[in-house]
């Protein structure tokens, strides 16, 4: 899920400005953007953690559902 969201957010990034000439976030990949938003490296963490969990969630569901 994470590693997803960081690889889209460098292709997002560099579609958006060949495109638009603009930027969609600070910078690429999205925890340095996060951290120019003055998040803390721990805070970053924590919530790249929370949504790998709820990811693995939703695979294990789905996987269960499969199965049965």
């Amino acid at each position: 899920g994470i590693f997803v969201v960081e690889a889209l957010s460098v292709m997002i990034q560099v579609f958006a400005f060949q495109t638009f000439r603009k930027r969609v976030f600070l910078m690429a990949p999205i925890h340095h953007h996060f951290e120019l938003m003055s998040w803390s490296e721990t805070k970053i963490i924590l919530r790249f953690w929370i949504v790998a969990a709820v990811c693995s969630a939703i695979g294990f569901t789905i996987y269960q559902q499969s199965i049965t």
